[in-house]
C-alpha cells in the first residue's frame, strides 16, 4: 500500500528544504543551476508497499523504438524520511544496484530512462519519502508539466 500525505501544512518547510538541498548540495555536484522544481511530494508506503520500474521523464515509445521526453524533468530528488523498515530499497534497474535507505538519506539522480528506477516492495514496517523533480537551467522544455513551478530560495 502506497498513499500520498497532504503537505501544504508545512509547505514553506519543505520548499526551504528543497532549496538548500539544491543550492548546498546538488548544484555544485552538476555544476548547474536548477531553473524551478516541482512541489515535493510525500509518499507513506506500508508493507507490500513498492513502485514499479519507471524513468521520471521520459516514456518508451514503441511504434518509433525510441525513449522520448515527456516532462521537463532533469533531475530526480529523494529524502528518506525515516529507515525504522525491512524492504523498501531503491532499485536501479540499468545499473543493476539497490540502494537501502537510511533517515535523512538525500538522493538524487538524472529523471532519463538511463537511470529507470523502482522502489521495491516493504517487507515489514512504514516508510516516508519526500520526492521532487527539476528542471536545470538551459536544458530542453516541452512545457509539461505546466503547473506550479518552484524556484529555489537562494541567498
Amino acid at each position: 500500500m502506497v498513499k500520498g500525505i497532504d503537505t501544504s501544512p508545512f509547505a514553506d518547510v519543505l520548499i526551504r528544504m528543497i532549496s538548500a538541498a539544491v543550492t548546498q548540495k546538488i548544484e555544485p555536484v552538476i555544476n548547474a543551476q536548477v531553473e524551478f522544481f516541482e512541489p515535493p511530494q510525500l509518499l507513506c508506503y506500508g508493507p507490500g508497499g513498492l513502485y514499479q520500474s519507471h524513468a521520471d521523464s521520459e516514456e518508451f515509445n514503441a511504434v518509433h523504438n525510441q525513449w522520448e521526453k515527456r516532462f521537463d524533468r532533469d533531475i530526480s530528488l529523494l529524502i528518506y524520511i525515516n529507515d525504522k523498515f525491512t524492504g523498501g530499497g531503491l532499485r536501479f534497474d540499468n545499473l543493476q544496484y539497490t540502494y537501502q535507505p537510511e533517515a535523512g538519506d538525500l538522493v538524487f539522480f538524472p529523471s532519463s530512462h538511463r537511470y529507470m528506477h523502482q522502489a521495491l516492495p516493504l517487507e515489514k514496517g512504514v516508510k516516508y519519502a519526500m520526492f521532487t523533480w527539476m528542471a536545470v537551467q538551459g536544458s530542453n522544455r516541452i512545457g509539461f508539466p505546466s503547473g506550479l513551478k518552484l524556484s529555489p530560495i537562494r541567498a
